[in-house]
């Protein structure tokens, strides 16, 4: 009879250690309403008392079961009557009428895992019949376009504008920079060059350092020749014994060059 009154007696503490463990560490997860309109938004308050060696804090999905997560709070830590909280609240919302079921959601600790129980919420459909500022979807109406004369005319000025510029700065890029020699009396333009050259090759400044003054000397002599070769007036009266009509008296059987035999002139 002693021994079964002390395995009573065994089971009876057990029992209440066990229900003093599982009322001091809990953990919750309520929402401020069962029952919403579309769009509208609930306030789902997560809190766990006195629960050591957390690890992972209740993981809510951004969307799940047709809920969505509007916002998340802070995670608050609150100590009421040697009571340690720890608390966060999570606004909800869902634009999907019907009844819908937020999962258990679990808490983490070294020690193993604790649950929530889960929350229905339902989800009813906004009633417009009743609402005078309600407009229902309308056709298209077609509106005739207006002309604004006065932004057609300054596109048109622009536009002229620009183009103006734009051929001043391109025939501005096309002039030459090459200046027109001054030919003296009557000289063609290979006259003028071979006497250049003649006055260059006097100079003698094919050695040394002045090679290159001689070169560029040259070159420019070149230029201008062929410059003044398609800027003058050319010989057309060139028949097929080489000579012209300029000079009759200096006409005779000679070959057919590149200048006139009589006034000098380039060929074209």
């Amino acid at each position: 009879m002693k021994g079964k009154t002390f395995y009573i007696a065994l089971g009876v503490i057990a029992m209440l250690l066990t229900s003093g463990y599982g009322y001091s560490q809990q953990v919750s997860a309520v929402a401020d309403r069962e029952k919403i309109l579309l769009g509208e938004q609930i306030k789902l308050t997560l809190r766990s008392d006195n629960v050591p060696g957390i690890t992972q804090w209740f993981m809510v999905p951004d969307s799940v079961n047709h809920i969505e997560v509007v916002e998340r709070s802070k995670i608050d830590t609150i100590a009421v009557e040697g009571i340690q909280r720890y608390e966060q609240v999570i606004t909800l919302t869902s634009f999907d009428s019907g009844r819908w079921q937020l999962p258990a959601l679990l808490l983490t600790t070294n020690k193993g895992t604790l649950a929530t129980q889960p929350i229905a919420i339902e989800v009813l459909p906004v009633d417009v019949s009743q609402m005078q500022d309600y407009h229902d979807i309308k056709e298209i109406i077609e509106v005739a376009p207006e002309n604004n004369w006065l932004s057609l005319i300054i596109i048109i000025v622009l536009t002229l504008l620009s183009l103006g510029a734009l051929y001043y700065f391109m025939r501005r890029k096309r002039a030459t920079v090459i200046s027109k020699p001054m030919l003296e009396g009557n000289l063609t333009p290979l006259q003028w060059a071979l006497r250049e050259l003649e006055k260059l090759q006097q100079e003698n400044l094919s050695a040394g350092q002045a090679i290159k003054t001689y070169y560029q000397r040259l070159t420019n002599i070149s230029r201008q020749y062929f410059y003044l070769h398609y800027s003058t007036r050319h010989c057309t009266k060139l028949p097929a014994n080489g000579c012209c009509s300029c000079n009759p008296c200096l006409c005779g059987k000679m070959p057919r060059l590149p200048f006139c035999n009589c006034c000098g002139w380039p060929i074209r």
